[in-house]
């Protein structure tokens, strides 16, 4: 088959490798394996940019998802307590997103 042709079923091979590594480390993490693929994506764009000032529309805009869906994400990742929201030095309507000790944790983890 001409490489062309191939790539669709080369992706979906990466894709599939990709995601049983990622199911096998989860099974790792135990008791914080609720986490699911995008808020470990967003844990780990959170943990590259650690010392940056990182908001919702930041998060919006890296992952191409719409305002519904990040703000549903980082609700459910405030609650179970991967992150905290608080209100910028700048501008007091706009939340910072911060990293908690337990998602940061997890990120060494998965770096390991």
């Amino acid at each position: 088959m001409p490489p062309r042709t191939r790539i669709g079923y080369e992706i979906h091979t990466l894709d599939h490798t990709i995601g049983k590594l990622i199911f096998a480390l989860k099974a790792n993490l135990g008791k914080d394996s609720d986490l699911t693929q995008m808020q470990g994506w967003i844990i780990g764009y959170l943990y590259e940019h650690t010392g940056e000032d990182i908001f919702q529309k930041d998060i919006e805009a890296h992952f191409c998802i719409a305002r519904s869906t990040a703000t549903g994400i980082l609700k459910l990742m405030e609650k179970n307590g991967f992150i905290c929201r608080e209100c910028s030095k700048e501008d007091a309507r706009m939340k910072e997103i911060i990293p908690t000790e337990k998602s940061l944790t997890i990120q060494k983890e998965v770096v390991e």
